[in-house]
C-alpha cells in the first residue's frame, strides 16, 4: 500500500491524506517515524512484490505534503 491516512481523535474518524512528489512505491513491513523538529515523516525500507527489498529513505514534509526520496549510496550495504 502507498496511501496515507490520519486519525482525528476529536472526530473519531480516519481521513486519507493526498501527497505529492516522489511518492514511495507500495510496500509492507517498512518503518515510519515522526520527526517533530523538522515536521516530517521518515520512511525506511520495507518489501515489495516478488520479495523486492527497499534500501532507501523517503521523507514527507508535513507542511507541504511533498515526498522526497533519499536513495542509498551506490555501494552502501543494506541493513537487512
Amino acid at each position: 500500500m502507498n496511501d496515507l491516512w490520519c486519525y482525528s481523535l476529536n472526530e473519531r474518524s480516519w481521513k486519507q491524506i493526498i501527497t505529492f512528489g516522489d511518492i514511495p512505491l507500495c510496500r509492507s513491513n517498512s518503518t515510519l517515524s515522526y520527526d517533530p523538529v523538522n515536521e516530517q515523516l521518515l520512511l525506511f525500507g520495507g518489501g515489495g512484490p516478488n520479495k523486492q527489498r527497499f534500501n532507501s529513505v523517503s521523507t514527507l514534509d508535513l507542511n507541504t505534503l511533498h515526498w522526497f526520496e533519499i536513495p542509498p549510496f551506490e555501494a552502501e550495504a543494506s541493513p537487512w
